[in-house]
C-alpha cells in the first residue's frame, strides 16, 4: 500500500470516529451500593452478605438497561474493578477489584465490564462439515479419498452475568450456513449482534474454506482489551485438496459497551518513520519478496501494557511473502511486524495511565501478564 494511500485511509478513519455517534450514558454512577461479586449478583435468589460485608445481592429495583443505556464506565470513577490476566500456565483468570485494590473474587475466564453490568467472553467449538480430496489413481481414474473427520470452528459471544441475561454474538462462522434466528424470539433482555465480516478473503471465499475442505481448523484468539474494546484476531487453516493448506487471519475491534464492530481508529500519530522501520525489518538479504512502502498494509493493532500498566498500542504491518517464507502470525504468503504507536488514539485515553486499583495488582502480581480492565457502576 503507497504511503499516500496509507495517510488517506488513517484520516478517512478519524472522520469516521468522529462522525460516529457514541450511546448516550443516561445513568450516573451509582454510588449507594458497596462491591457486589458478580456470582452474587447472577444469582436469581437474595444472597445474604459474607462477614467481610463485600458480598451482597444486587437491588432488586436496578432498572433493565437496553442497547440505548449501555456505555463505558471511566475507570477513575469506577465503583469496582474487573481485571484480566494470563499466569505462566497460560490459565485465564479475572479479579474483581475494590477501589483500594482489594479482591472481592476472583473468576476463571474473561470478564468485562459496562455500565449495563458484567459480561463474560465465551467460545464454543462447532463442527464444520468437511469432504473429501479427489485423487487421480496409477490406473488413471479420478477416485475419492477416505471420508475425513468433522473440521472445528469457534463460536464467540459475550454473555451478561450480571444483572441480566443478553447475548453479544461476536464471531459465528457457520452464521451464514445456517437458519437466522426467528426476531420475534427476542426480547429486551437479549440481542444478539453479528460482528461485520473483517476478513482477509471475500466472504463467498471465506465460506468456501468452510464447506468445501478437506480440512479446516478456525480458531479466536483475544489478543487485549482496552476497557470494553476487545481486539480479536481469527484464524482459519483448511486444506481444500491442493499442493497444502492456507492459513488466513483477520483481524478486528469488539465493543461490548454498544454490542458492535468498532471502526479502527486512525488518530495513532506519524506512519511514515514507521512504514520505513517495518520495511526494513521484514526484508533479508538477497530478499526476493523485499517489503516497501508500497506493499505494506497495516493489518491489527496490538493492545499490551508495560510494567506499571500503562496502555501502549502495537501497530502490525504486513507484507506479501512466498509461502515458505510465511513468518510473524498473520497467515500464508505474507511477513508481519509489530511497532509501537507513537500516540495513542482518543477513543482509548481514558486509559493511558491506570487507576490505582490497577497500579496495586501488578504490584502484587509481577508474574501475570495484565491482559485488559474495565470499571463496573456498582
Amino acid at each position: 500500500m503507497p504511503r499516500s494511500s496509507l495517510l488517506v485511509y488513517a484520516a478517512a478513519g478519524l472522520l469516521a470516529a468522529c462522525n460516529t455517534q457514541r450511546p448516550a450514558e443516561r445513568l450516573a454512577l451509582d454510588t449507594s451500593l458497596t462491591p457486589v461479586p458478580l456470582a452474587a449478583a447472577a444469582s436469581a435468589a437474595p444472597i445474604a452478605p459474607p462477614s467481610h460485608a463485600l458480598g451482597v445481592s444486587a437491588r432488586a429495583d436496578r432498572p433493565t438497561l437496553t442497547r440505548e443505556t449501555d456505555a463505558e464506565v471511566d475507570p477513575r470513577a469506577a465503583k469496582t474493578i474487573l481485571l484480566w490476566a494470563r499466569d505462566g500456565h497460560g490459565r485465564t483468570l479475572t479479579y474483581h477489584l475494590d477501589r483500594s485494590g482489594a479482591e472481592i473474587e476472583q473468576l476463571d475466564g474473561v470478564y468485562i465490564g459496562t455500565r449495563a453490568g458484567g459480561w463474560k467472553w465465551r467460545e464454543e467449538n462447532v463442527a464444520v462439515p468437511t469432504k473429501a480430496c479427489e485423487y487421480l489413481s496409477d490406473d488413471g481414474f479420478v477416485v475419492k479419498g477416505e471420508a475425513p473427520p468433522p473440521g472445528s470452528a469457534t463460536r464467540v459471544t459475550m454473555v451478561q452475568t450480571a444483572p441480566g441475561t443478553r447475548e453479544q454474538r461476536i464471531v459465528d462462522p457457520l452464521a451464514g450456513q445456517t437458519a437466522e434466528a426467528d426476531p420475534s424470539t427476542e426480547t429486551s433482555h437479549t440481542f444478539n449482534t453479528i460482528a461485520p465480516p473483517n476478513r482477509t478473503l471475500p466472504d463467498d471465499e471465506q465460506d468456501d474454506l468452510l464447506r468445501d475442505a478437506e480440512d479446516v481448523r478456525h480458531t479466536v484468539t483475544l489478543t487485549g482489551s482496552i476497557g470494553a474494546y476487545l481486539f480479536l484476531e481469527e484464524s482459519t487453516y483448511a486444506y481444500t485438496c491442493g499442493a497444502h493448506g492456507n492459513t488466513t487471519v483477520s483481524a478486528r475491534i469488539w465493543n461490548v459497551a454498544s454490542g458492535s464492530g468498532e471502526p479502527m481508529p486512525a488518530d495513532f500519530g506519524p506512519v511514515a518513520g514507521l512504514l520505513t522501520r517495518a520495511a526494513q525489518e521484514l526484508t533479508e538479504e538477497d530478499d526476493p519478496f523485499p517489503a516497501t512502502d508500497e506493499s505494506l498494509e497495516l493489518t491489527a493493532l496490538v493492545p499490551h501494557y508495560g510494567v506499571k500498566g500503562a496502555v501502549r498500542l502495537g501497530l502490525q504491518f504486513t507484507a506479501p511473502t512466498c509461502y515458505a517464507c510465511t513468518r510473524g502470525g498473520y497467515g500464508s504468503y505474507t511477513k508481519s511486524t509489530v511497532l509501537e504507536a507513537t500516540a495513542l488514539p482518543k477513543l482509548f485515553a481514558r486509559y493511558a495511565e491506570p487507576p490505582g486499583p490497577v497500579r496495586r495488582w501488578i504490584a502484587a502480581h509481577p508474574d501475570e501478564r495484565l491482559g485488559g480492565y474495565s470499571g463496573l457502576a456498582w
